[in-house]
């Protein structure tokens, strides 16, 4: 009966220790996550002019002309990742996509009668999935696929971009 009983207590501190002293999963997200005054602050020390921002999973997307930020927490310290790309031959539309965790499509609308004209954009996946964003006068956007699966991006995808009535006034096929 004395064994039975140390037993339960020697298993009850192991509980207790487990519970005390591993933190819950949701909060080492909020450790990890990335917070709007610390956002500010990277984009003001930058001057960075942002086109869209996007939060995803923990990481955050600031789409500005000719650029791409991705911040992360890495040991709770704010990090970033640079993509920068030149736009030597203007077309209507500025495309790019990052493949990976988190695959999206990125789209900078360049010609202001679209901009102006525009209700809605979007982009047609692959596997026929769509995501719609309004433009409301806008010029950046972000498209992550619902299932977050970088295969969504290869193959045939398209962008197109409505009016307020509806039609289409620009469509482009990628692959």
């Amino acid at each position: 009966m004395k064994k039975a009983i140390i037993g339960f207590l020697v298993l009850g501190i192991i509980v207790s220790s487990i519970y005390l002293f591993v933190p819950e999963k949701n909060n080492l997200q909020d450790q990890n996550s990335i917070s709007d005054s610390d956002i500010e602050k990277f984009i003001d020390e930058r001057g960075i002019e942002p086109l869209a921002i996007e939060k995803r999973n923990g990481l955050v997307y600031i789409l500005e002309e000719g650029s791409k930020y991705t911040l992360y927490k890495s040991k709770e310290e704010l990090s970033s990742a640079y993509t920068g790309w030149s736009n030597s031959t203007p077309q209507a539309l500025s495309i790019g996509m990052s493949g990976g965790d988190n695959a999206h499509v990125y789209i900078i609308i360049n010609e202001k009668k679209l901009i102006n004209q525009g209700d809605s954009i979007e982009v047609t996946f692959s596997d026929e999935s769509k995501v719609t964003k309004d433009v409301n006068g806008e010029t950046g956007f972000i498209f992550f696929h619902e299932s977050n699966e970088a295969p969504r991006l290869t193959g045939q995808w398209s962008v197109k971009i409505f009016d307020k009535g509806g039609e289409v006034i620009y469509q482009r096929e990628l692959s």
